[in-house]
């Protein structure tokens, strides 16, 4: 297989498609992928500009679509959302008061 032989492993492969057989698992990975996105994020703030908000939700989509399927990444894309929609409203409050 090629993509065998572009990801060196075998088992890599083996892997990625039991848990694309396992609904839980893609889906959990989803929401797992979305919380390490937020903890870096968080982590690296104080060393980045705004500007660059959020960006290491591409990753995290990245990898729950590619692992998981289409739907586990839908819902990485729909959490990112939400967290990204939740913390404008937040930012919006602080700034009102």
């Amino acid at each position: 297989m090629l993509s065998a032989r572009v990801l060196g492993d075998r088992g890599l492969i083996e892997r990625i498609r039991r848990l694309r057989e396992r609904p839980t698992g893609a889906y959990g990975l989803a929401v797992l992928a979305i919380a390490l996105a937020i903890l870096l994020r968080l982590a690296v703030s104080s060393y980045v500009s705004g500007s660059v908000t959020f960006t290491t939700f591409f990753i995290a989509i990245i990898v729950a679509a590619f692992v998981g399927g289409f739907l586990p990444g839908m819902v990485a894309v729909i959490l990112s959302t939400s967290v990204r929609l939740v913390s404008l409203s937040a930012a919006s409050i602080q700034l009102r008061a």
